[in-house]
C-alpha cells in the first residue's frame, strides 16, 4: 500500500546488487511506481530495464498501436498452447522478459492503454513460450480482463483464457494467481 516507498527500497537494494538482481529491483521498483501514480520516474526507470532486457517502449502512439496489431496477429497465429517447464528449467533472463513486459502492461494499464495492451500482447506469448505456469496463469488473467472490454463477440475466447487461467492456478496453487482469475472474474 506505499508504492513510493517500496520503490526507493528497491532501488537502494539495487544500487548494491549484481546485473541481473540489480535489472530485477529496477523492474519492481518500476512496477511500484507505474501503479502508484509516480509515472514519468516509473517511466525512466522502466526504460532503462527494458534497455537491459533488450526491448523498449514504442515511442509514440502510432507506432505502439503498430506494434500492438503485429503482437496480436502473432497471437492469433501462435495459439494459446504450451509445454508446462518449471522455472529453474528456464533462463532466468527469459523470465526476466516475461515479468518486465507483466510491469510495463499493468503499470501503464490506467495512464496508456495502447502502450499496456502492447506489452502486455508481449508478455502472453513470452509467458506461453517459457511454459511456467504462473506466468500463464498471471498473462491469461489479464487477457480475459482486456478482451473482455471488447463485448460479445470475443466473450467465448475471454472465458476459455479465464478457464485456462483458472485451471492452471488451481493446478499449481497459486494464490496471486488464482486471485487475478477472481478480479478477471
Amino acid at each position: 500500500g506505499r508504492p513510493g516507498e517500496a520503490a526507493a527500497a528497491f532501488l537502494r537494494v539495487a544500487a548494491e546488487a549484481e546485473t541481473r538482481r540489480r535489472v530485477e529491483l529496477q523492474r519492481k521498483a518500476a512496477e511500484q511506481m507505474l501503479i502508484g501514480g509516480h509515472i514519468d520516474r516509473g517511466l525512466d526507470v522502466i526504460r532503462t530495464v527494458l534497455r537491459d532486457v533488450g526491448m523498449r517502449l514504442p515511442p509514440s502512439p502510432r507506432l505502439a498501436l503498430a506494434s500492438l496489431i503485429a503482437r496480436r496477429a502473432r497471437l492469433r497465429w501462435r495459439g494459446l498452447a504450451f509445454v508446462a517447464r518449471r522455472p529453474e528449467a528456464v533462463a532466468a533472463s527469459e523470465l526476466l522478459r516475461v515479468d518486465t513486459c507483466w510491469s510495463v502492461a499493468a503499470g501503464l494499464a490506467l495512464v496508456d492503454m495502447i502502450r499496456s495492451a502492447d506489452f502486455h500482447a508481449r508478455h502472453l506469448v513470452l509467458a506461453l513460450d517459457s511454459g511456467v505456469p504462473d506466468r500463464i496463469t498471471r498473462a491469461m488473467a489479464l487477457e480475459a480482463m482486456i478482451q473482455s472490454g471488447s463485448g460479445g463477440r470475443r466473450l467465448p475466447y475471454v472465458a476459455d483464457c479465464l478457464a485456462r487461467a483458472e485451471a492452471l492456478a488451481l493446478q499449481t496453487a497459486d494464490a496471486y494467481g488464482y486471485a487475478l482469475c477472481m478480479l478477471a472474474r
